[in-house]
This record gives C-alpha cells, sequence and structure tokens, in this order.
C-alpha cells in the first residue's frame, strides 16, 4: 500500500506540473499573439524602426524564448523517460519552428471564441502531439517537415483575422445569437436566422471584414434575443405565437379573423424587443389567453371534418361570387349557416352534411365552368329588371317566358338537354 500511495502522489506532482506548464504555455501564447499584431500594426503604420517597435520586438523574443524554455523542458523529460529505448534524442530541426509556429496558432485562437473553426482546434492538437514527442525515429524528421508548410500558411492566415477586430467581433456575436436561438422555437424569426447564417458563413471565412453597419445590426439583434430569452415568460410568449400561426396555417384563409388578428398582434409585441415594464407586464398577463386559444385551435386542426368544411365554404362562396346575388337562395343560406359552424371552430361536422357540401361544390364548380350558364342567368336578371320598369300588363308572353328560364336558372343540376 505505502508504494502505491507513493506512486498517487507521484503522478498527481506531475500532472500539477503538466497543468502548470499547460497554463504557462497558453499565457505566454495569448500574449505572444497581441504582441504580433501590435508589430504588424507598427509596421504598416511605417513606424519601424523606432522606440515602440524596439520594445515590442524585445517583448516578442522575451516571449519566444519562455516558450522554447517551456518546450525544452517538455522534450527533455520525454527524452530522458525514453533514452534507454534506442530511439534517437536529439530533436528534429523543424521541430523548434512547428513549436513556435503551433505557440502563434495557439494565441491567435484564443482570441476567438471556443466554437470559431473546431478543425482548427484538431490541427493543433494533433501538431502538439508531433512537436511534444520526446522519442524520435529516421521516419519523423519527413512528417514534421510536410507538417511545417500548413502550419505556417495557418498561422499567417489567423494573423491577418486578428488584426480585424470587426472579425473577431462577429464570430463572437455570431456565437452569442445561435446560442440565443438555441432556446427559442425552429420557426422563430427565420429572417434573424438566415442573417445569423450568413454571419457564422462570412466569419469562417476569415479575411472577411465586416462593415460598422452590419456589425451595428448583428449588435442590436444580439441585444434584444439576449433580452427575449432572459424572460421565461417572453420566451413562452415566443412559442405559443409560433405554434398558434402553425395551425392557422392549416386553415382556410377565411377562418376567424379575430383570431387572425390576434396572433397579429401578439406577433408584433414579440418581434418588437426593448420591452417596457408595463409591456413585459403585459406579455405575461396574457400567457393564460393564448395557451387556452393554442389548446383550441390545436384540436381544431386535428378534426379533418372542420379543415374540409372551411375550404369547401371557401370554394363555394367563390363560386356564387361570380353569379347574381339572388340566385339559389337555399344554397347560399346553407354555406352562411356552415360559414357559421366552421367558425366555431370546435364543431365537428356529421359526413352527411360534409358530403351534401361536396356535392355542392361540385355542382357550382361545374355551372361556372360553364359560360353558357353564367350568361344565362345573368340575362335572366336583366330581363327581369327591364321588366319591373314596365306596366304588369305589358307582353305577358315574354313575362312568361322570363319567368321559366328564372326557374330553370335556379334550378341547378341541368342536365344536357336542358
Amino acid at each position: 500500500m505505502p508504494a502505491i500511495a507513493k506512486l498517487e502522489a507521484e503522478r498527481k506532482v506531475k500532472n500539477a506540473e503538466i497543468e502548470k506548464k499547460n497554463k504557462a504555455r497558453m499565457k505566454a501564447n495569448t500574449l505572444l499573439a497581441t504582441l504580433m499584431t501590435q508589430r504588424a500594426k507598427l509596421e504598416e503604420s511605417g513606424a519601424v524602426p523606432g522606440t515602440e517597435w524596439e520594445k515590442v520586438e524585445g517583448s516578442i523574443a522575451a516571449v519566444e524564448a519562455e516558450l522554447a524554455a517551456i518546450e525544452n523542458d517538455d522534450m527533455g523529460s520525454g527524452a530522458t523517460a525514453r533514452g534507454n529505448e534506442g530511439a534517437d534524442r536529439e530533436a528534429p530541426a523543424g521541430v523548434v519552428e512547428l513549436v513556435g509556429l503551433v505557440g502563434r496558432v495557439e494565441g491567435h485562437l484564443s482570441l476567438f471564441p471556443e466554437d470559431f473553426r473546431p478543425d482548427l482546434h484538431d490541427q493543433v492538437e494533433k501538431a502538439w502531439a508531433m512537436a511534444k514527442k520526446g522519442s524520435w525515429t529516421r521516419g519523423d524528421p519527413p512528417r514534421i517537415d510536410s507538417k511545417l508548410a500548413g502550419i505556417r500558411e495557418l498561422e499567417r492566415w489567423l494573423s491577418e483575422v486578428v488584426r480585424s477586430p470587426g472579425v473577431v467581433e462577429l464570430v463572437g456575436l455570431v456565437g452569442r445569437l445561435e446560442g440565443h436561438l438555441s432556446k427559442l422555437p425552429a420557426g422563430f424569426r427565420p429572417d434573424v436566422r438566415a442573417m445569423v447564417a450568413q454571419a457564422r458563413a462570412m466569419a469562417q471565412q476569415g479575411s472577411w471584414t465586416p462593415e460598422d453597419r452590419r456589425l451595428a445590426g448583428m449588435r442590436k439583434v444580439e441585444r434584444w434575443l439576449a433580452e427575449v430569452v432572459s424572460s421565461p415568460g417572453v420566451v413562452e410568449f415566443v412559442g405559443l405565437v409560433g405554434r398558434l400561426e402553425g395551425h392557422l396555417s392549416k386553415l382556410p384563409a377565411g377562418f376567424r379573423p379575430d383570431v387572425r388578428a390576434g396572433v397579429a398582434q401578439a406577433k408584433a409585441m414579440a418581434q418588437k424587443g426593448n420591452w417596457t415594464p408595463e409591456e413585459l407586464l403585459l406579455i405575461n398577463s396574457q400567457l393564460e389567453r393564448m395557451r387556452e386559444r393554442e389548446r383550441w385551435l390545436d384540436e381544431v386542426v386535428r378534426s379533418s371534418g372542420v379543415v374540409e368544411l372551411g375550404g369547401l365554404v371557401e370554394r363555394v362562396e367563390g363560386h356564387l361570387s361570380v353569379l347574381p346575388a339572388d340566385v339559389l337562395l337555399d344554397v347560399r343560406a346553407m354555406v352562411v349557416q356552415a360559414r357559421a359552424m366552421a367558425q366555431q371552430g370546435s364543431w365537428t361536422p356529421e359526413d352527411r352534411r360534409l358530403a351534401g357540401m361536396r356535392k355542392v361544390e361540385r355542382w357550382l364548380a361545374e355551372v361556372v365552368s360553364s359560360p353558357g350558364v353564367v350568361e344565362f342567368v345573368g340575362l335572366v336578371e336583366r330581363l327581369e329588371g327591364h321588366l319591373s320598369v314596365l306596366s304588369a300588363g305589358f307582353r305577358p308572353d315574354v313575362r312568361a317566358g322570363v319567368v321559366q328560364a328564372r326557374a330553370m336558372a335556379q334550378k341547378g343540376n341541368w342536365t344536357r338537354r336542358s
């Protein structure tokens, strides 16, 4: 047991040393990335050579020396541990450059959110593993040299990216926006979701610098969404609005205009943002009513009879609109009654009533598709209008013919012979 305890204590000490070195390496890499950015800006401004530039150069040299000491310590430990296994103790020439490059890449990445380019973080881990191997074989130098070109290019690209504060800020904004949107219904503000997707694609390019105007818009949206998701009542309210819109989309356009108007008002409130305390109280006070309305509409759309009846009513009303107002009064009365029933929403029609409406709709579709029938009905209407301004005894034969025509027009279900 004492031997096991001793090994455990040694393991803890070793892990603590490794953790300490990792923290020191991360701190040095972050500082190095900042200094490299400062040096690049001084070079671009033409302040080279100069007091400030020399100061930055000295700081870079000191940090690189610190990093080299950390890595040499790591590799020395590895060589000592493996030195008797027949492997080369001296690291290949490319390892020193690889360590420096990977350190700078890690420093650049530390300035971005953790989820920025996960593929790059994976490359860094693999490069560190190669650089810190500690025991080298003859096959290692070619593999290291092949890795160097890609890491050099990556470091150059990242150094350009981090010089643009706009890109760094944009990446952070995109990450926070995606976090906010993940807490909201999938159908909430598709325009904002599309904007965030586009911004992520642009930020991933790295070399793209957004205009201040675009960043200002993203900042505003991020602040608004942060406010939305910080209020449980608002999040539920937004979700209810989305579900209500989904239910209404499955019903005829003329179904319950009062409900549609209420949902439109609620949507405007949900998308407003910057709510006052009074508006937040109003939102919370409406939640119970919204829940009840959502449950009711959910039941409505589950009733295929109600949905079908609503569609039939709309189509029949459309057919009747091309005929004179006093034609087929019995059908018009039936449609008015059916519309009232459909508007109730919770009413499920019997199959018999639906069958009758289907029959009427098919027949009216046939009527209005026949120009001759439509013209015939219109002529009857105009003839009656003319006769109404003449004396009652004028041309009884004509009046009799118009009466017969009126009966024919209102009959419906005409045969081909009719």
